[in-house]
């Protein structure tokens, strides 16, 4: 092999890894471009990132309005009055617990209307509602809280005793905070416009 042809496979060699150098750089700098907006080159503000709290949020949104019952405001109203007009003799006292089903209001809701028609008369006096019921949809050990401020409707927001749902959390280990449980629940959702209904200024513990 002469001195020129080793030159020129040593050439070769370079251009090759200069070409190399090159590809990669152009593919770091495509990376860097596409995802340049969701880097930050203080790592202080990575590591140390905490939502603050108004920007969370804070809301439980309906899962199944439009499937359960009505998502129109006026139609939901009408619905509710049309089932709560029914005919159905009222207990004298006030009811402590409730058993109401927690189907689409085209099979539960004539039912779900003469349990709640028990708290009519006491709607001034009922402050606080603890809705119980299992879950569909995701399974847990214990019992689920919800560490949202209020749950949401078409008829409005109720909100949630945030005391009441804490010191529920702290005195017992088998209660704990876990919104997935609520996020698509329906069994609870369903109750709260009856609840909105019947009620005046009250705040639940679901």
């Amino acid at each position: 092999m002469t001195i020129n042809e080793k030159s020129d496979i040593d050439y070769k060699r370079i251009a090759y890894y200069i070409i190399i150098a090159v590809v990669l750089l152009a593919v770091l700098w495509l990376n860097y471009c596409s995802l340049k907006e969701h880097l930050s080159s203080n790592s202080q503000v990575i590591n140390n990132f905490e939502v603050s709290e108004n920007e969370m949020d804070k809301t439980r949104n309906p899962a199944v309005a439009g499937i359960f019952y009505a998502s129109e405001p006026k139609l939901l109203d009408d619905e509710i009055e049309h089932y709560l007009a029914a005919e159905f003799r009222q207990s004298s006292a006030q009811p402590k617990i409730l058993i109401v089903p927690h189907a689409g209001y085209r099979y539960s809701a004539s039912i779900a209307a003469k349990a709640y028609l028990q708290l009519q008369k006491f709607s001034g006096k009922i402050k606080n509602v603890i809705l119980v019921g299992p879950s569909h949809r995701v399974a847990f050990n214990g019992i689920a809280a919800s560490s949202a401020d209020d749950f949401k409707t078409p008829l409005g927001k109720v909100s949630l005793n945030k005391e009441m749902v804490g010191a529920m959390v702290k005195n017992n280990q088998d209660v704990l905070y876990y919104d997935a449980a609520h996020t698509e629940e329906h069994c609870l959702e369903v109750q709260l416009p009856f609840l909105q209904k019947v009620l005046n200024k009250f705040k639940i513990v679901p």
